[in-house]
């Protein structure tokens, strides 16, 4: 089934599925870079533009990265049509608002085409590029805990620097798929990121703070316009 799409055509834009719907932020046309949030509720199969309030919306950009935890979409880096970025977005479906976070720690220098995952609490960045060409194969984590960058050493084989790669999280390992780093790549690396007994602990604390939340308004009035339908 072929779900047809309106308003603008975008790519190297990332998407994120928050409960029945997929946020989706940027992008590029091929002439325009865009900072626009939108919304596709799946069930209903329609899109709506999310107008954040009382805050900042990010820059236009692409190639930038986008992950869920809790309530909330993180967007980290990407490219401006200018300059690569290092900026760290946080969007709260609760309050419909953006927020910049602080570069506390030892955060990854400004990049676009990385990849992000996330594995307990907290969100892993690989590889990327920035305005100098130069290939980053470095591995960093953003702690939403204590909101925090370090960088990670891995005792196992390195992957080379590289762009254009895939990366996927299960059961505490990272799974890194090919990609770019001056010629096409068909390697594949498993890097351990937390153990069982660590990822317990983190989805133990998840849930009772989801037990005391209030529940996650999906529709915010007059704040989300709908732009078309499927």
């Amino acid at each position: 089934e072929i779900l047809r799409v309106t308003g603008v055509q975008t790519c190297a834009l990332p998407i994120c599925l928050f409960r029945d719907s997929l946020l989706v932020f940027g992008g590029f046309d091929g002439h325009n870079r865009f900072n626009d949030l939108r919304e596709l509720h799946l069930r209903e199969r329609r899109w709506s533009h999310i107008s954040a309030v009382r805050s900042t919306m990010p820059r236009s950009r692409f190639g930038h990265t986008a992950v869920i935890y809790g309530h909330s979409m993180y967007i980290f880096g990407g490219w401006d049509g200018h300059d690569t970025l290092q900026e760290l977005f946080e969007y709260n479906v609760s309050s419909n608002m953006w927020i910049l976070m602080p570069l506390r720690g030892t955060a990854p220098r400004a990049r676009y085409r990385h990849t992000a995952v996330v594995c307990g609490d907290a969100m892993f960045t690989f590889g990327g590029v920035d305005k100098t060409q130069y290939r980053f194969p470095d591995l960093h984590e953003y702690n939403f805990t204590h909101r925090h960058w370090s960088k990670v050493s891995t005792t196992s084989v390195q992957p080379s620097a590289r762009t254009f790669h895939k990366t996927v999280v299960h059961e505490g390992y990272m799974y890194i798929l090919g990609g770019f780093d001056g010629r096409r790549l068909n390697d594949m690396y498993r890097v351990p990121l937390r153990s069982k007994s660590e990822l317990a602990r983190c989805q133990s604390r998840m849930a009772d703070q989801n037990a005391g939340s209030p529940p996650v308004p999906l529709q915010q009035g007059s704040q989300r316009g709908q732009t078309g339908s499927l």
